[in-house]
C-alpha cells in the first residue's frame, strides 16, 4: 500500500495559529462592527469555496447587513482579507524543525 496523501496541521504546527480574535480584529479594522457576525455566519460556505472570490465573499457579507459599499471600498476590504490571509500563512520559525523531526502534531494514513 502506497501513501497517497498526507494531512498536517498547517495553523499552530507549520503557521502561528490565526483564531477568531485575528478575524474580528481584520472585521474592525474594516469599520463595520456588524460584520462580526455575518462574517461568522459565512464561514462554512467560505470555507467550502462557495464564493468564487475574495470579492464575492465580501460582497455577500456586505449585502447581509444591509451595506452598499462601492468598488473602491470592497477592493480595500479585499486588499485587507488577503493581506491578513498572507501574514497567516508566514511560517513559523522552527516550522522545518518541526517537519523534520517528525513530532508535529501531524498523521498520515494509508489510503
Amino acid at each position: 500500500m502506497s501513501i497517497r496523501a498526507v494531512v498536517f496541521d498547517l495553523y499552530g504546527t507549520l503557521t502561528e495559529a490565526f483564531g477568531r480574535t485575528g478575524h474580528n480584529a481584520l472585521l474592525v479594522q474594516m469599520a463595520y462592527d456588524a460584520l462580526i457576525a455575518a462574517w461568522s455566519e459565512a464561514s462554512a460556505r467560505r470555507t467550502l469555496g462557495d464564493f468564487a472570490t475574495v470579492e464575492e465573499c465580501i460582497t455577500h457579507i456586505c449585502t447581509t447587513v444591509g451595506a452598499q459599499p462601492d468598488a473602491e471600498r470592497i477592493e480595500a476590504a479585499v486588499e485587507m482579507r488577503v493581506g491578513c490571509i498572507r501574514e497567516s500563512l508566514q511560517p513559523r520559525d522552527d516550522a522545518v524543525a518541526i517537519k523534520k523531526s517528525g513530532h508535529a502534531d501531524c498523521a498520515y494514513r494509508r489510503l
